[in-house]
């Protein structure tokens, strides 16, 4: 009995919610628009006396499938707008508004496999103002583009790792050219190296943070982008440079400068050749900036000479041939 009664249930409950849709539309009108003979349009309405729309459906290209859906909530203008764009049965396009017909958001399926990807956000003016998307199919977004009130790139954050967390950032000039970008290559949800750009995309400095203690250590300036005139380094990250290196136009270091005594100055400069061979030392003793000891080598890395200059007044006094 207990059974029966558990059955008899069910099936109430079930009749119910197949009769619930049909329940839900008073009334149901079937137009054909364009008079051909076959009906293309629905207009679903509520029920007496107000008799408000609450849907529309459209078979736009007359082959049997709906591929338009209007949703009303009893005023004039649509609060959804549907669309299947590859006419496969399923909505793939949704279109939001606001209660005064304002555009809101679009969201899609780019790939059409029944999961949303792209998302559009639109300010009062219509105009949008955010892109968000879904690279990998996981429901997360992965890329956010902002948009200004021009509806001009601003801002481009991306997910590369699918992590659920930024670790890309660029930024964009009015001209919509790159003025910088950062990256968090160590994935602790904050950026470790920053890329700025000169006019047209060329890339100018790159710096970075080394100990991930937010702050900058290493900067590395450009000539071209493929090519390094310059670079600068906090070796022990303190905030104070206390390591230079020149380029030559080989791309090889040609020149490496040291501060032992934290001063802020270098007193070591290290020449190299361009076949990347250190061919001499230049030493300031006594700390006043200028170099009073030279140290040559040949291309064996053998020193060959010493030159000091032993009274500080610039000019060698004694040399030690080797």
């Amino acid at each position: 009995m207990t059974t029966l009664k558990m059955l008899r249930s069910l099936l109430s409950l079930l009749f119910i919610i197949l009769l619930s849709p049909a329940l839900s539309y008073a009334e149901i009108h079937k137009i054909d628009s364009d008079f051909d003979g076959k009906i293309d349009q629905w207009l679903y309405l509520s029920p007496e006396p107000e008799n408000k729309k609450l849907k529309v459906e459209f078979d736009k290209d007359a082959d049997g499938i709906i591929d338009q859906r209007d949703i009303y909530n009893g005023n004039e203008n649509a609060v959804e707008v549907q669309f299947d764009q590859n006419k496969d049965g399923t909505m793939d396009r949704f279109q939001f508004y606001s209660e005064l017909g304002k555009l809101e958001k679009v969201t899609k399926d780019t790939k059409f496999d029944g999961n949303i990807d792209l998302f559009e956000y639109f300010n009062e003016q219509e105009k949008v103002i955010r892109i968000e998307s879904d690279a990998n199919g996981d429901s997360k977004v992965d890329n956010a583009q902002f948009f200004d009130e021009n509806e001009k790139l601003v801002r481009i954050e991306s997910d590369t790792d699918f992590n659920g967390t930024p670790d890309s950032w660029e930024f964009y000039n009015p001209d919509q050219t790159l003025k910088s970008a950062a990256f968090d290559t160590d994935k602790d949800g904050k950026p470790d190296q920053w890329q700025f750009f000169k006019t047209g995309n060329q890339l100018e400095k790159v710096s970075y943070d080394s100990n991930a203690d937010g702050k900058e250590d290493r900067w590395e300036i450009y000539d071209t982008p493929d090519r390094i005139s310059r670079m600068v380094r906090d070796r022990d990250f303190d905030g104070k440079e206390d390591y230079w290196e020149l380029f030559g136009p080989e791309g090889t270091v040609s020149e490496a400068s040291f501060d032992r005594n934290k001063d802020g100055k270098p007193d070591i400069w290290q020449h190299y050749d361009s076949a990347g061979n250190m061919t001499k030392v230049e030493s300031d003793l006594n700390k006043d900036g200028k170099p009073d000891q030279w140290q040559y080598y040949d291309a064996s890395g053998k020193l060959t000479r010493l030159d000091i200059d032993s009274n500080h007044d610039g000019k060698v006094d004694r040399s030690i041939d080797k």
